[in-house]
């Protein structure tokens, strides 16, 4: 999937959940979406990640429970990215809520907030999810956790690639952070990557644990024997 039929993808959804917009409303959308994930301090974190992450929704949209607000996560998760700021996740959020307050129903933004507001601690404890959120599109929270695990797995699945990508993965991330010198850095990064060695899991679902864990662990070792060579 490139870019081309990513826009035709969200298109589509829009169809899906917001049947009332108009083709220049789903057209303004999508031009918001694609100025900022093209945004020139962004490497990693671009149409390129959208697009991998859509691919990844579509080998598992059969096991969510609600796929179109997991696809709505996906597209809006990173849409505010400043690397040296602690709060992304939570403007991402805002931002979604925004833009889609009179367009869906309080209880699917909800969800869609909680689903983005996760990606900053990878943490299955959702963010206020209130009675009426779960009553309304899941009938349980574990229910909701289920699509959310699938979800913060789809954002961690670049970790399980073969070596070649994951290493391009990581010089992007290097890249947006190229105002901090080296030996700092590289005493940042590998704080990340021992907090994620140190997990008993890198995924919550037992697909991507089968699929992506071990590779996920020789690449993060790989980079972490790299960083001490430095």
């Amino acid at each position: 999937m490139g870019h081309l039929d990513l826009a035709t993808h969200f298109d589509m959804l829009m169809i899906r959940c917001v049947p009332i917009l108009s083709t220049d409303d789903r057209e303004r959308l999508w031009q918001t979406l694609s100025q900022y994930y093209t945004e020139s301090h962004r490497h990693y974190h671009t149409l390129n990640h959208i697009v991998f992450l859509i691919n990844e929704w579509q080998k598992y949209q059969s096991q969510l429970i609600d796929a179109d607000m997991v696809a709505l996560a996906i597209y809006y998760h990173d849409i505010i990215y400043e690397p040296l700021h602690k709060d992304n996740e939570h403007q991402s959020a805002r931002f979604f809520a925004d833009s889609f307050a009179h367009l869906l129903s309080p209880q699917q933004i909800q969800v869609v907030v909680s689903l983005i507001e996760m990606t900053a601690k990878h943490s299955l404890e959702p963010p206020q999810i209130d009675d009426k959120t779960e009553a309304v599109l899941y009938p349980s929270i574990q229910q909701f956790k289920s699509d959310a695990s699938l979800f913060l797995d789809m954002d961690l699945a670049i970790l399980g690639m073969p070596w070649g990508q994951y290493e391009a993965y990581a010089k992007a991330v290097r890249l947006e952070y190229i105002q901090i010198e080296s030996a700092q850095y590289q005493q940042g990064r590998k704080q990340v990557l021992q907090h994620l060695l140190s997990k008993p899991y890198l995924y919550f679902t037992s697909s991507y644990r089968q699929s992506h864990e071990q590779q996920a662990r020789q690449n993060i070792s790989q980079e972490l024997q790299l960083l001490a060579s430095m």
